[in-house]
């Protein structure tokens, strides 16, 4: 009996070890781009730092110029293009949703 039973876990272990995927792991480069956007969209409009808590940016306003707008139209376009190079099978499941997001948005106006 205990031969049947050793038998039927070392089964079950065989065949959950066989049927899990292969993870794939977090890409570093994702993560660092994330970040920079986020600090390019505060610096653009101070705004929305302040209301993800940074103080920093208490009190300003972003600049309402033509030249403002063309670069920030220019920021968005580089981090769309950015964002589309990463290949979504280099990426863990979290990262693929932060890009897939992060171009849904970029591509709605930011």
């Amino acid at each position: 009996m205990k031969l049947l039973v050793r038998c039927a876990a070392a089964a079950f272990l065989l065949l959950a070890a066989a049927c899990q995927q292969a993870a794939v792991k977090a890409t570093p480069g994702w993560d660092a781009l994330v970040d920079e956007y986020i600090e390019a969209s505060f610096a653009a409009l101070p705004p929305l730092g302040v209301r993800a808590g940074r103080h920093e940016f208490d009190g300003l306003l972003p600049p309402l110029t033509r030249e403002s707008f063309r670069r920030n139209a220019e920021r968005m376009h580089a981090f769309r293009e950015r964002a589309q190079a990463f290949d979504a099978a280099s990426l863990d499941a979290r990262q693929r949703f932060e890009r897939d997001y992060l171009v849904a948005e970029l591509d709605a106006g930011g």
